[in-house]
């Protein structure tokens, strides 16, 4: 039996790590890692908490708020709007894009 996906179908991949943690004896460290794969023409909003965001050939609408972590982006997605706590913003950025909105508040910004 197949199975037809709409158009707007995601899959997400997770991997997941376990380790000991060396600062808190007993403790464990669990690190996880998230593949998501979007239609290009897609609207995203990602929020993350330490860890980081990696956006990359997405037009559509890009809401990208992050509290300790990097955000990265390469494209040309149509509106982008960025809001960080302790975080550096780092953009490849092509044509199409509409309106730009980033906010941090310890963090660098820097384009390519």
């Amino acid at each position: 039996m197949s199975h037809v996906l709409p158009r707007k179908a995601v899959t997400l991949h997770a991997a997941r790590r376990v380790g000991r943690s060396l600062s808190l004896p007993g403790r464990v460290n669990v690190h996880s890692s998230f593949t998501l794969s979007v239609p290009e023409d897609s609207d995203l909003k990602i929020n993350a908490i330490s860890g980081s965001i990696e956006v990359k050939g997405v037009r559509g609408h890009l809401e990208l708020e992050s509290v300790s972590a990097d955000v990265r982006m390469d494209g040309s997605p149509n509106r982008v709007e960025v809001n960080s706590v302790s975080g550096d913003f780092e953009g490849v950025l092509g044509t199409g894009m509409e309106e730009l909105c980033i906010e941090t508040v310890s963090g660098d910004v820097a384009f390519r």
